[in-house]
This record gives structure tokens, C-alpha cells and sequence, in this order.
């Protein structure tokens, strides 16, 4: 799918003669004399600078699509403006940049006053090629090569998780731009409709192979929170007839408050009754915590705990013992007074610096930075915490050093 092309810059609007004026102009762009007739108030969006300007309203601007000149490459001009920028202000960035009048007229790089001549501008033909198009002499691209490039720049988008705003970067489309000049960039709508058409299709697609090739299943499901927003993820898994084994991810989903048993139970019925495997469930791994304890208990299938979660918190009550405690406070006071004073913080690197060019460690060395502090639910970042500390500990005690011979130090 393509995108409505935009008026095309050359493009002129269809003005009547009674909207036509006849006025003399000197090199400054002032106007000497009144219009033969009082023009009629434009209506929005019917200003004769559309001809030459786009409004974005979901990027909350205007952008100048008049090609110029660069070192003998045809560029369009591209300058942006707030969305509420009056006509008569992109009117006069037309003049002043373009030389472009209503009329159509150039006006004059230099030399005293001229008179344009009163002229009835005529409506383009909408075969007549861009000066863009008329320079490049190859055949226009196909719909079907242009569509499967807008699929590859989606697929790119879903599997590095790139957000959509990277579409509008200029940087981004002139790579297009270069490698074929004829592919016309869409707009962030198209991109968003392929992706609805994308889903609806994957779901047509995982109904068939469910209902093919799944007797039984068993599932995962997990509780998290990014960006302060919680989320459910299940993920179905299930070997078929000829032993090939499938996963499938049916959902991830924002999960709002509270999220208790009733809540987590209800969620797993809805998502396997939509996909019509609600009967085939033999067992659910989840992690240990209550609220999924009891859900799968009430949903009535066997809960296998996660190994990796029993694990960390078997390792959690081993270093609940004093001296532990005490020795993993220290490491974590020490860590917040680096990574939270940039003073200190730059002056840990400058150490390691004069570490690696005094030839006290390898040259080959690598300046670390402060790691970030211990959090419970990030199972390795207290093991992390204390290995970074351990490989900083020659620059720390350097920069203890130098601390003492501080006066200023924030302490």
C-alpha cells in the first residue's frame, strides 16, 4: 500500500482572474502600487503557498517542498515550520528564499523596479512528470518493488524495536533517497496500517497452524514493568505429530491493576479461549510469587515454578547473614558515592587513565564505568555490583589518595 502522493511542488493552484493582480515590485521585495481588484478573503487551506508547502499534522509542522539547486544536485528545500505559522509568513519565506510569487513569476535577483505581468495561472496536468522525475530517466518503480520495500523498513522497525518517530528523521529517508531516488517515502500511517495488516495476518496464520498441528500444550507467562507501566507476556509451547517443536507468543499486553490471582487467571482464560486451545492445557511455568501460585492453582492445571527463580532465591537467604549484609552495604555506598557525584565519577576514569598510560595495568586496558545500583529484581546486579567494584578497586584506592589531598571534596 502507497501513500496519496502529495501535490507535487511544481504544481501551481488554479487561481480566477478576478483573484489575479497587477503591481510593480523593486529589489526589496515592497510593493509600489495597489491591485487592479480586492482580492477575495482565501479560504483555509486554499492559500496559493500549498502549492509549495505540507502540513504534517501528526508531526506538528510545515515543510517547504520547493526544489533548489546544491552543488548541482536537486534537493527540495525541506525548511520547517511551527504548524501555526500564518500564509503570509510561508508566503514570505517563498519570496524572500525562492524568488516565488502568486502569480508564479521569479522576482528579480537585483536592478531597480519590475512589473509582472498579469498572468492566468494554469491547473497541472496530473501526468505531467516533477522536475525530480524528469531528470531521472529510469522507468518509475513498481508498486510491488516500492511495497516490498516499505515491508522490509517495517520488519526492521518490529525486530529492533525502533519507534515510529525514526521514520520522520531526515537522515533516515535520504539513505532511501540514495540508494533509489524513485521510492516515494511514506508517511508514519502507512507504516502503522501495514502493521495492523501484519497482525491480523500472523493471527490468520497461527489460528491455521494451532488447529493443525497442537494437541496439547503447556505455557509461560511472566509480570513485568517497563517505563512504570505494567505488562502480561503468555507464550505457548508444543511438539507435533512429526516431533517438531513450536513456541508461540500470544500475547503481550498492557495488564492493569490489581494484579492478584482473580485478575491472572482471567487473563490466561480469555487469551486461550480466543485462540481455541482452552481443553489442550497440560502445565504452566510460572515464578514464585503468590498472586501466580494461586492462579494456577484456580485455573486448575499443573504449575511447574521456574528452577532459575527457586535458585535466586535460595542465593538471597544465604546472604542474609550480618557479615554479608554488611559487606554488600558497604560495596553498595561506596557505588552510589561514585556513580552519583560526576566530580568523583570523572575523576575514577582520569585514575584508570593514569593507571593504563603509566604501564601499571595493560595498555590494552578498558576505562569501566560505575555500574548502576544493586536491584532486587534485577537477579545478577548485586553479583555485578561487586565484580565491577573488584575490577575498579585499583582506581578507587587512587582516587582515595587524592582525596585527601582535596580541600573541596564533597564528602
Amino acid at each position: 500500500m502507497q501513500a496519496s502522493p502529495s501535490p507535487s511542488p511544481s504544481s501551481l493552484p488554479f487561481l480566477s482572474s478576478s483573484s489575479i493582480t497587477q503591481h510593480v515590485i523593486n529589489q526589496n521585495g515592497v510593493k509600489l502600487s495597489n491591485s487592479l481588484k480586492k482580492r477575495k478573503r482565501t479560504k483555509p487551506g486554499k492559500s496559493w503557498i500549498w502549492g509549495h508547502m505540507q502540513k504534517n499534522v501528526l508531526l506538528k509542522e510545515t515543510r517547504c517542498l520547493v526544489f533548489i539547486n546544491i552543488n548541482n544536485e536537486i534537493k527540495q528545500c525541506q525548511k520547517k515550520f511551527a504548524i501555526g505559522t500564518s500564509t503570509s509568513s510561508l508566503a514570505a519565506h517563498l519570496r524572500k528564499d525562492h524568488r516565488l510569487t502568486e502569480t508564479g513569476e521569479l522576482l528579480p535577483l537585483s536592478g531597480g523596479a519590475v512589473q509582472l505581468k498579469t498572468t492566468k495561472l494554469i491547473q497541472k496536468d496530473p501526468n505531467q512528470p516533477t522536475l525530480m522525475e524528469f531528470v531521472d530517466k529510469r522507468p518509475p518503480l513498481s508498486l510491488k518493488k516500492s511495497d516490498r520495500i516499505t515491508s522490509r523498513i517495517l520488519a526492521w522497525l518490529i525486530d529492533d524495536m525502533q519507534p515510529f518517530n525514526v521514520l520522520t528523521s531526515d537522515t533516515f529517508q535520504e539513505i532511501f533517497l540514495e540508494i533509489d531516488s524513485r521510492y516515494k517515502f511514506p508517511c508514519q500511517d502507512i507504516f502503522k496500517q501495514k502493521l495492523h495488516q501484519s497482525v491480523n495476518f500472523s493471527e490468520s496464520k497461527l489460528t491455521s497452524l494451532l488447529r493443525k498441528t497442537l494437541d496439547t500444550f503447556s505455557f509461560t507467562t511472566d509480570l513485568w514493568t517497563e517505563a512504570h507501566k505494567p505488562y502480561i507476556g503468555i507464550t505457548t509451547h508444543w511438539l507435533a505429530e512429526d516431533f517438531v517443536m513450536y513456541k508461540a507468543m500470544l500475547t503481550i499486553e498492557s495488564f492493569p491493576y490489581p494484579h492478584n490471582a482473580e485478575h491472572i487467571e482471567d487473563c490466561l482464560r480469555r487469551e486461550f479461549s480466543k485462540w481455541g486451545i482452552m481443553d489442550k492445557c497440560l502445565a504452566g511455568v510460572t515464578d514464585n510469587a503468590s498472586s501466580m501460585v494461586k492462579a494456577m492453582n484456580d485455573f486448575g492445571t499443573t504449575h511447574i515454578r521456574c528452577t532459575a527463580h527457586t535458585i535466586q532465591l535460595s542465593i538471597i537467604d544465604g546472604l542474609k547473614s550480618k557479615e554479608v549484609v554488611d559487606l554488600i552495604g558497604y560495596a553498595k555506598a561506596l557505588n552510589s558515592f561514585l556513580s552519583k557525584r560526576n566530580k568523583y565519577q570523572e575523576r575514577c576514569y582520569l585514575s584508570q587513565a593514569k593507571m593504563v598510560n603509566s604501564s601499571i595495568q595493560q595498555k590494552n586496558t578498558t576505562i569501566l564505568d560505575v555500574i548502576g545500583s544493586d536491584v532486587s529484581t534485577w537477579w545478577n546486579s548485586t553479583f555485578l555490583l561487586l565484580e565491577r567494584l573488584i575490577q575498579l578497586y585499583p582506581a578507587v584506592i587512587m582516587l582515595q589518595q587524592d582525596m585527601i589531598k582535596d580541600q573541596d571534596r564533597e564528602i
